[in-house]
């Protein structure tokens, strides 16, 4: 039981950290807490009811464990899925909810009689159901949801954030997700175009941060478009925790029949499920998703003085850190490796760990990405046939050496083979004319 609160607090604090955390350790204790979480919960949980059927003294263990494995297993609010395939896997958690509030339910039948106990374990299996159909939702419908658009125009910082954040919702609106690894840009680009050409780089990077906050949110948590349903569930969910802890109390004070161990243990479950709920709502009131929720058309007030009202959300929002600011840098002889090694850390570890090491993105670099892709953009035109913007997007050096008159002589290098040949050439290249200058 300890240990399935231990796991869910990790996931709790450190679920979320993948947006902009580097370091080995800890995306690994996050990968391992997040495979032994679900394990060790419905092991539990299965020891529970055993237990509850074979014991002759049914007062041995507290039946009221059993809704807080059930809230457990509903996770929490910074992670539920670490891959994208766990998306697709809705059906089978659909399954696992059916199961184990059938399990509990049996475990909440035997303590029908004391009704004590129920009224301990009733609002935490109340709060079970609700946390884990989040998160089966959050799997199946990651959908968006449409809010009306104000016009902020003062020149304040705070509605500069507004501004910032509203943007960047607008920008992630464009992506329309039509399966759990595909993305399709389905907006009129001349629109979006418009908002990011009147930035400089630095800024047009703080969208893009924001913008893919909003997608790893949307792909990897229950973190998204906050609505007065998920107020109100939230509420219930927190207040539940709240009163299974003082029907304890009060349970507790007028006569314990538990051990003095098992009784520790019970508040330190319930406690733990009380601060893991409160966290659940600060994680969510401090998100991007709070700014464009309390900035909407829907909550009434003035838009002025709802954004005064948010400047201390909106100061975090400045501070937060929302990407590692650096870039991975790879091997291109690790990058040909075919060990059994390489192989299992590209299937359970993609991404930031195969890096070889990392450099800092600076200004200049940014400066250098955003110029090359405006210079792209400007040569698209949406109403020419047969344009490939995905074409556009992967050509690597071909527009250079069209600029300076080379491509008829060395197109075939970036164009016709693949790309770590590619890479090979340019660096033989590089090095010949680097010797050529040197030698005079």
């Amino acid at each position: 039981m300890l240990l399935s609160l231990f796991l869910q607090t990790i996931l709790a604090f450190f679920g979320d950290r993948r947006k902009y955390a580097t370091g080995f350790w800890l995306r690994f204790v996050v990968w391992l807490a997040y495979m032994s979480a679900d394990w060790v919960a419905t092991f539990s949980l299965g020891f529970l009811a055993c237990s509850q059927a074979n014991s002759a003294n049914p007062n041995l263990i507290p039946g009221f464990w059993a809704p807080i494995l059930l809230l457990h297993l509903g996770g929490p609010e910074t992670i539920t899925a670490y891959s994208l395939v766990d998306n697709e896997l809705w059906r089978r958690h659909l399954l696992e909810l059916v199961i184990q509030a059938g399990v509990v339910s049996y475990v909440l039948f035997k303590l029908w009689s004391k009704n004590t106990v129920i009224f301990v374990a009733i609002p935490i299996f109340v709060s079970g159901i609700i946390k884990y159909g989040e998160r089966i939702w959050a799997f199946r419908f990651p959908g968006l949801e449409d809010f009306g658009e104000e016009d902020i125009s003062s020149g304040s910082s705070r509605a500069y954030e507004v501004r910032n954040v509203r943007e960047a919702r607008r920008l992630f609106r464009a992506f329309k997700m039509l399966s759990t690894n595909t993305l399709v840009f389905d907006c009129d680009q001349t629109e979006t175009y418009k908002w990011v050409s009147r930035k400089h780089a630095e800024e047009t990077f703080q969208l893009i941060e924001i913008e893919l906050g909003f997608l790893y949110d949307r792909l990897y948590s229950k973190v998204t478009q906050i609505s007065w349903p998920r107020v109100i569930l939230h509420s219930i969910t927190c207040l539940s925790s709240i009163s299974a802890l003082i029907f304890f109390s009060i349970m507790t004070m007028r006569k314990n029949v538990y051990s003095k161990h098992d009784t520790m243990i019970s508040y330190l479950l319930l406690v733990g499920a009380v601060l893991l709920d409160c966290h659940s709502i600060t994680v969510l009131l401090l998100s991007d998703w709070a700014v464009i929720w309390f900035t909407s058309n829907k909550l009434k007030g003035a838009s002025r003085y709802r954004i005064n009202c948010l400047s201390p959300l909106l100061s975090l929002c400045r501070k937060r850190k929302r990407w590692s600011r650096s870039m991975g840098q790879h091997l291109l002889t690790s990058a040909q490796s075919n060990k059994p090694v390489k192989e299992l850390r590209e299937q359970y570890f993609a991404g930031k760990l195969n890096s070889h090491s990392r450099e800092g993105a600076s200004n200049a670099l940014i400066e250098l990405i955003f110029q090359q892709v405006m210079g792209k953009r400007s040569r698209y035109d949406p109403h020419t046939n047969g344009f490939n913007v995905l074409g556009l997007l992967a050509e690597r050096g071909a527009g250079p050496l069209r600029r300076k008159g080379f491509f008829n002589e060395f197109g075939w290098s970036v164009a016709g083979v693949e790309f770590t040949q590619s890479l090979l050439i340019l660096a033989r290249c590089y090095s010949v004319l680097l010797h050529c200058r040197l030698s005079g």
